[in-house]
Formats: structure tokens, sequence, C-alpha cells
């Protein structure tokens, strides 16, 4: 999701899919011709949990190493998944759409950060919301287990020198 400001941003360029027309056009089985169609990824069923897992280093080929992605990327609190299903993109009436949409967001509840300068050198924590009460978040890292506000959210996950996520 490198070059995305956001998740959303990730996901929708995830799903944008490709046109495949003019000597890329698709083989129909059914009509037994090519046609112009769109290749695309997308979510077929949401799960009743999820969890993303993004990829925060690549390999520089110019350097032949292990490079950290030091962008800020913006992890939102509620997420509607339901644009990057299959029933979101393929123009359902709203309110087909919107018929269960309670089902289709998720809320944050936890986020494992990666603190150090490169990727040889570092440690990971985990925010995580309590799941008895739902409210009281924790960090939990080298110092142990201590209570932690998730409007530190932005600046735990991404701020300063040697803390890149």
């Amino acid at each position: 999701m490198r070059h995305k400001k956001d998740l959303e941003d990730g996901l929708a360029a995830f799903v944008q899919g490709e046109i495949l027309n003019g000597d890329n056009q698709f083989l129909c089985q059914e009509c037994q011709k090519k046609v112009d169609a769109i290749k695309r990824t997308c979510l077929s069923e949401i799960p009743d949990h999820l969890c993303f897992a993004l990829k925060r280093f690549e390999f520089d080929f110019n350097t032949m190493q292990t490079v950290l992605i030091k962008n800020y990327f913006e992890i939102p609190n509620v997420i509607d998944l339901k644009p990057f299903t299959h029933a979101g993109l393929s123009g359902k009436s709203e309110e087909e759409k919107s018929s269960s949409a309670e089902n289709n967001r998720y809320r944050l509840s936890g986020v494992v950060v990666y603190s150090g300068s490169s990727t040889h050198s570092g440690f990971y924590s985990s925010l995580a919301k309590d799941r008895e009460d739902g409210e009281t978040w924790y960090k939990m890292g080298p110092k142990g287990k201590e209570k932690f506000d998730p409007k530190d959210i932005p600046e735990e996950t991404f701020g300063g020198e040697g803390r890149y996520r």
C-alpha cells in the first residue's frame, strides 16, 4: 500500500481492476469468443473478524538491502468494507448495499507497531482494546503492559526519529 494515504485508498487500489481489451481480451467460455472485460480482485464475503497486515518494508534492488517504508499511512477507527466487496462493486441498488451496513463495518481493536530505525534493529509493541469492557486500551511492549489512550494511536504508529512504523 505504498504511496497510499490510508487504508481506504489502499483497498480502492486493490479492487480497481484492469481492463482487458484489444490483444489482451478475455476468452468467454459461454460464448466462445474474446470479449472486453475487467479483471479485478475483491472481497467475496466479509468475515466476522478482520486483520490487515501491512507490508512496511521492501527490497531495494539498487542497494540490495531491505528498507523500511516510512511514509505516513492512516488507519481509520471505523471502516466500511462494502465498497470493496463483489456486491458493492457490482452496482447493486443503494437499498441492497445498505441493508446490512452495520455488518460491513469494522471498529479498530488493535494495532501492532514496529519501532526501529532499520529492518534489523527494533521491536514490536501491541496496542489493543480490552475485550471485556470494550473501552480501555493497553500498550504491550518491552516495558510490559500499561494503559494507553487511543487518541495517541496516530502519534504512536508513526512519528519521530527511530519510531518508523
